[in-house]
């Protein structure tokens, strides 16, 4: 598991509630986009999440 993130608790918790309740049920997946400017954490977010969705795709 990744390192955890420091000060982006309502971040993680609301890419957490958007993106959970779309895994598993209907076959579908959302997508959400994150922007910011260079270095806040875009792309170490979007790996956070990654790792904790991995299992729900088997087949990547």
């Amino acid at each position: 598991m990744p390192e955890p993130f420091s000060n982006r608790t309502a971040e993680l918790g609301n890419l957490e509630a958007r993106l959970g309740a779309l895994v598993g049920g209907s076959g579908s997946v959302g997508v959400d986009v994150l922007f910011g400017p260079p270095g806040v954490g875009k792309s170490a977010m979007a790996w956070w999440r990654a790792e904790r969705v991995k299992a729900c795709f088997p087949d990547g």
